[in-house]
């Protein structure tokens, strides 16, 4: 073997131990409590099984807004926990219009617990409007990419279910090839939309999109996802309406 071979085969060698370590390292950042897809109730189970049980008189008496579609019913979840958590391949984080991290919501959580690359790239991007949405790679989350909506923090419909669809589009782009996606509830905080005009918003945004065969066959999973068991259980009733079983 040539000098130069032997070279070659050594930088080969510190490149794999470098990976290596590299993996290591991610294994041992990675927190316990990260929750995998495979923990996600999905509507037709929770709503077909648990509320069948436990409110029987909501699934009675929902108004059905839209028709019932199984294969939807499938491909969507609702589940109480911090969004930084969930192991998908995009979040929805409830940004502010400067991209910048602050306060000790969402937002502030989100850029907490993706590390300061995240605020860099933020940086780079600079302002994102009201009704709109931002991409970014979600470096030490668990999830591949974090989409930044910027939700209206008065009483704007539109502004609030534009930020939805131009977070969707970022799925409709398969670009990203974005196939579970965790949604925030947008605009719900203190002084801003009251649960029930929020909730729908959502869930129509969401329904409108799902109806469409394209967007349809290629996701997998869309998780509404909060921490307020009050806003979870506005959830879980209105969804009755807009995804019945």
């Amino acid at each position: 073997m040539s000098e130069q071979e032997k070279e070659q085969e050594k930088e080969q060698e510190s490149e794999k131990e470098l990976e290596k370590e590299l993996e290591e390292k991610f294994e041992e950042k990675k927190p316990l409590e990260y929750i995998p897809l495979s923990e996600i109730v999905r509507w037709n189970a929770h709503a077909g099984l648990y509320l069948a049980k436990t409110h029987p008189d909501w699934i009675k008496e929902s108004k059905k807004l839209y028709g019932k579609n199984e294969e939807i019913n499938r491909k969507i979840g609702l589940f109480a926990a911090n969004i930084c958590h969930i192991e998908c391949d995009a979040i929805q984080n409830s940004a502010n219009g400067n991209l910048i991290p602050g306060g000790g919501g969402m937002n502030g959580e989100v850029h907490k617990n993706a590390g300061p690359e995240l605020s860099e790239a933020c940086l780079k991007i600079g302002r994102c409007d009201p009704g709109k949405t931002k991409i970014t790679p979600a470096y030490h989350l668990p999830s591949k990419y974090i989409l930044h909506s910027v939700g209206p923090d008065d009483q704007n419909l539109d502004l609030l279910k534009s930020a939805y669809q131009t977070a969707l589009n970022y799925v409709s782009d398969k670009t990203f090839q974005i196939k579970s996606l965790a949604l925030a509830a947008l605009s719900t905080g203190t002084h801003s939309i009251p649960y029930e005009k929020a909730t729908r918003v959502a869930l129509s945004v969401v329904r409108d999109w799902l109806d469409v065969k394209d967007n349809l066959d290629n996701i997998d999973l869309v998780i509404f996802v909060m921490n307020s068991p009050q806003l979870f259980e506005v959830y879980e009733r209105l969804m009755l309406e807009y995804f019945p079983i």
